[in-house]
């Protein structure tokens, strides 16, 4: 890089450039938001866009830490990303230190030797004399384990039964001649891995869930595929968001979409594979999916829109973006507004890569229920619209699903922080 060129911004501190970041150092990431990102430089190449890996740090906070957890403690929560230059705020090789308080509790989730102090808050509860004979951090990557901030504390017991448990140990999938087995993740869902093989593991659940106490109680919804309304209310809609469309039941083989999405079920075979260009794991179909054609449901965890801006601060250190919200307000609920959190809890859905010219768009249906039937828990859980991911063009066989995860934002709107790799003539450069 020539001695007159720039890749920083002016900034309070002076001017940020690529000669200033070293492994080791740790920075400030400017995330759209009024917390920053922090986190550690674990690689500099100069050959990509983005040259600066950053390994990201979280609070030590939740319900896996003791209530007398000191304040101020940071670890490695999280895998990395390459960032542009222009997005660090600040470059520092002291701006954590190795933390070393009195009177530690017993029961922490990880070593003492893991936990690090920032230090413009440290106010000297750290020991300098221990913190000078400490060798520098170790950047091996560490254990993906979302925030403990609000998130669920165990699978719902009632969704034990549908789902495939994440036991975190990754599986050898070649068998006979190199042929990559697959495994089986729902009726018309396989993949190359299993949900607890991916970057970010998750347990698989077909059905939503609802928290009703915020204490970690789970009522899954029920689900009632109830009356068709392709006629009457969902071609309408899907003609309006994409043109013409042929008769639904004729574009699913005769199949209900209406009920299949409330029902739960795909209608068209899936396959997660794991992508060669850096976008990890995405979701292929196996068959031609018509335009206006049901892919799938987002299913998740149900959460007030307050619960997910709490999440959001915790899950953006980590680099987890599966939010999302819902913005229709359903029949029968309260003023809050939702949002659907697969993080912990997801199914296919939460497997959709982004592009920047997507096939797959996204349309609110209300949800249907069984009125007839008498359940404890039924009348506590609100009519939260189901999010349904429908084709936004003829789609054919072995292509990829993705769908546009900063819609109608471009240039200056969007933060510059994770870049996109979906190639397409019109890509937008950034994921948000």
């Amino acid at each position: 890089m020539g001695s007159t060129e720039l890749v920083g911004e002016e900034l309070g501190t002076g001017v940020i450039r690529l000669e200033d970041c070293k492994v080791g150092d740790w920075v400030e990431v400017k995330s759209g938001r009024p917390e920053p990102w922090l986190g550690q430089i674990s690689e500099v190449d100069r050959t990509k866009p983005q040259p600066i890996a950053v390994k990201w740090l979280g609070r030590c906070t939740g319900r896996k830490w003791p209530s007398n957890t000191p304040d101020g403690l940071w670890q490695f929560r999280g895998g990395s990303h390459f960032v542009e230059v222009q997005t660090l705020f600040e470059v520092s090789a002291k701006m954590f230190h190795w933390a070393r308080r009195k009177n530690m509790p017993e029961g922490l989730p990880c070593k003492e030797e893991n936990l690090f102090c920032f230090s413009s808050t440290c106010n000297k509860r750290c020991s300098t004399t221990t913190l000078q004979q400490r060798p520098p951090p170790k950047l091996a990557p560490a254990p993906l384990a979302p925030t403990a901030l609000a998130v669920p504390a165990a699978v719902p017991a009632a969704a034990s039964k549908i789902s495939i448990s994440n036991n975190g140990e990754m599986k050898k999938r070649k068998y006979g001649k190199g042929e990559i087995k697959s495994f089986d993740w729902e009726p018309n869902v396989t993949g190359d891995c299993r949900p607890g093989d991916v970057l970010v593991p998750f347990t698989y659940i077909t059905d939503r869930v609802y928290s009703l106490d915020g204490n970690g109680e789970y009522v899954v919804e029920r689900r009632c595929e109830g009356r068709c309304y392709c006629k009457r209310s969902l071609e309408a809609l899907l003609t309006e968001r994409l043109g013409e469309i042929q008769d639904l039941h004729a574009g699913a083989n005769g199949n209900c979409p209406y009920q299949a999405l409330q029902g739960g079920r795909i209608l068209f075979r899936l396959h997660i594979f794991q992508d060669t260009v850096g976008k990890g794991y995405g979701i292929r179909t196996k068959e031609r999916i018509p335009k206006g054609g049901l892919v799938c449901e987002y299913v998740g965890e149900v959460i007030t829109q307050v619960e997910a801006t709490k999440r959001e601060r915790s899950y953006s250190q980590l680099g987890l973006f599966y939010l999302h919200d819902i913005h229709g307000k359903g029949r029968y609920t309260k003023d809050d507004s939702f949002t659907i959190d697969p993080t912990i809890y997801g199914n296919v859905a939460r497997m959709l890569n982004h592009s920047c010219e997507p096939n797959v768009t996204t349309l609110e249906v209300t949800v249907a229920r069984d009125n007839t039937v008498e359940e404890d828990d039924i009348d506590q859980i609100p009519r939260v619209p189901r999010a349904g991911f429908f084709a936004s063009r003829d789609i054919q066989a072995n292509e990829e699903l993705c769908i546009d995860y900063s819609p109608g934002r471009h240039g200056d709107e969007l933060q510059r922080v994770i870049q996109c790799f979906c190639g397409v003539s019109k890509c937008k450069g950034w994921l948000f």
